[in-house]
């Protein structure tokens, strides 16, 4: 696990320095991979027609996203036809009919996961992104210090060591102390949520799960970051594109 959120970083800081092509493709990976973990996390019925529901909102999410005006307005129409997609296949499916509210409710949130993940690709679209950076970077050290077996002091050791990375590459890149701390705070509050999925990572049912379970606070994290970055680079006219 920890080599795979590792990685999900480093690749999250190349796509953004290649750019919007580069983090297309990434946001409809991540939606690929909970696409496919999420059903079998949520235990449920139908999970590959759910799967096709999570996957194709990502990828549609991400397409519109890249070929947009530059805003997250467009996600919002997305999200309301992923729940239509979904209440749909609950009321057509022949199986396991008494879970189906709760099939529904975790299929959506998962597509509103999956739609958010084209966060990254507006991102990559403005001019100025270093506020990846220095997620990507607190991200992948702290990614070390997630496993299960670690001390609570090794745990500690690593939140101190993520933030200090990720304030060294912030100063590094002369992003204002303004915008700094709360990218830094914002992705250590990312690892916790990786701490907590490693704690329970054996009780989840395959590696599938455990990678879109690990997926979540990656994909949230990304319309979070665009409206910091756009804060700060007083790009203003990009909270109301749609």
């Amino acid at each position: 696990m920890r080599i795979s959120l590792a990685l999900a970083f480093v690749l999250l800081a190349i796509t953004q320095y290649v750019g919007p092509i580069a983090a297309t493709a990434y946001a409809a990976l991540a939606s690929l991979l909970l696409g496919l973990g999420w059903p079998h996390l949520l235990k449920v019925p139908a999970r590959r027609t759910l799967a096709w529901v999570i996957t194709s909102s990502g990828i549609i999410a991400a397409v519109v996203s890249y070929f947009g005006n530059g805003g997250l307005g467009m996600l919002i129409p997305i999200m309301a036809l992923a729940v239509i997609a979904t209440f749909i296949v609950q009321l057509f499916r022949g199986t396991g009919r008494p879970y189906r509210l709760q099939s529904l409710i975790g299929t959506s949130a998962a597509a509103f996961l999956a739609t958010l993940g084209s966060g990254w690709v507006v991102l990559a679209r403005l001019p100025d992104h270093q506020l990846v950076y220095v997620t990507a970077a607190a991200g992948f050290v702290g990614a070390f210090f997630v496993a299960r077996q670690l001390s609570y002091v090794a745990q500690g050791f690593g939140a101190a060591a993520s933030i200090a990375v990720g304030i060294a590459a912030g100063v590094a890149l002369q992003i204002p102390w303004v915008w700094l701390l709360p990218t830094v705070l914002l992705t250590a509050a990312a690892g916790f949520v990786f701490r907590l999925v490693a704690e329970r990572s054996a009780a989840l049912p395959s590696n599938r799960s455990l990678v879109a379970a690990a997926l979540t606070p990656i994909c949230a994290l990304g319309p979070v970051l665009f409206y910091l970055q756009v804060f700060m680079s007083g790009s203003f006219y990009k909270l109301i594109t749609f």
